[in-house]
Order: structure tokens, then C-alpha cells, then sequence
């Protein structure tokens, strides 16, 4: 059986809201949204809520890194005509699913919130300095990470958000 297509990868504190479904659904085509978050998928009531929050034509689902590998390597993760999108709450939830070897190929950085110990790297994105070592080992391992918060935008590649990052 043939996996779906995940046509893009985003990290977005926020995980599904307008922006989500109505400009980056639209660009990639996507009427599938799931999300990877292992302590979302751990808890039924908000999953549920993600689920049910889903606008018209758009389905929602709730995963971890752990069973999303699982269910792409077994080729059930969706059937072949599906065009997904995954979003991540943050860095670490990508990092996972990569180093548990589903094939991640490029990353989008959208809105990450500010917090202590983060760094500002543009208006929207802030990383830690463990967010940023995970995507930099990812970038390494040859994943394309880049910042581009709405489709409009230039996106930013990752030696950009290092330099900043380091600066």
C-alpha cells in the first residue's frame, strides 16, 4: 500500500488556525491536516477539540513521531491521492519524527512563541537553544529547514536563521 503525499511541513506554536488551513492548505493543496505532538496525542479531550475545530473540507488528526513512523512504514498512513500537510507544535516534535526515520525533506519555521531563553529570530520565531541545535542537526542531515511565515514571504534558509541566531 502507498503513503499519502505530505506536501509540506510546518512548526507552528499555534497548530492549526487561520493561516494553517487558509493560505498554506491552499497553496499545497492539502484537505488533510495532521498534526505530530506527542503530548497532544496523549490526550484524547484536546485532541478531540483539534479534530472537531477542522473548518469545512479541511480533516484534522492527531499523531506521535512514534506511530506516524510506524504507519508510513507499514504504508498506512494514508491512501496514495491524499495530499497532507504536518504541522508541528514545536522543533522538538519534527526532530523526533525524523530521528525516528519517517522521511522528513524540508521544514517550514513559522510562528514560535517568545519565551525565556529564546532567541528572536524574526518577528514571529523565537528557538531555544535545544530547538536550534535540533533543527541545525537536521539541517546538517540534510533536511531543508527554513523560516517563511506566510506563503508571501521570502523564505529565509537555514544558514540565514544561524547567522541570526549566532549573531
Amino acid at each position: 500500500m502507498a503513503n499519502c503525499n505530505v506536501q509540506f511541513m510546518r512548526v507552528d506554536t499555534r497548530m492549526v488556525h487561520g493561516q494553517i488551513v487558509t493560505k498554506w492548505a491552499t497553496v499545497n493543496k492539502c484537505k488533510y491536516v495532521i498534526i505530530i505532538d506527542k503530548a497532544l496525542a496523549a490526550d484524547p479531550f484536546m485532541s478531540n477539540f483539534y479534530k472537531k475545530a477542522a473548518q469545512k473540507g479541511i480533516k484534522i488528526d492527531v499523531s506521535d513521531p512514534v506511530k506516524a513512523t510506524k504507519q508510513w512504514n507499514e504504508g498506512k498512513f494514508g491512501p496514495s491521492e491524499r495530499n497532507v500537510m504536518i504541522v508541528f507544535k514545536d522543533a522538538t516534535n519534527a526532530y523526533n519524527l525524523w530521528k525516528e526515520g519517517f522521511p522528513v525533506k524540508e521544514v517550514d519555521l513559522g510562528n514560535q512563541v517568545a519565551s525565556h531563553g529564546k532567541k528572536q529570530i524574526s518577528r514571529e520565531v523565537f528557538l531555544s537553544e535545544d530547538e536550534f541545535l535540533k533543527l541545525k542537526e537536521m539541517s546538517e542531515g540534510g533536511v531543508r529547514v527554513y523560516l517563511q511565515v506566510i506563503p508571501e514571504d521570502t523564505p529565509i534558509e537555514f544558514d540565514g536563521i544561524a547567522k541570526i541566531f549566532n549573531s
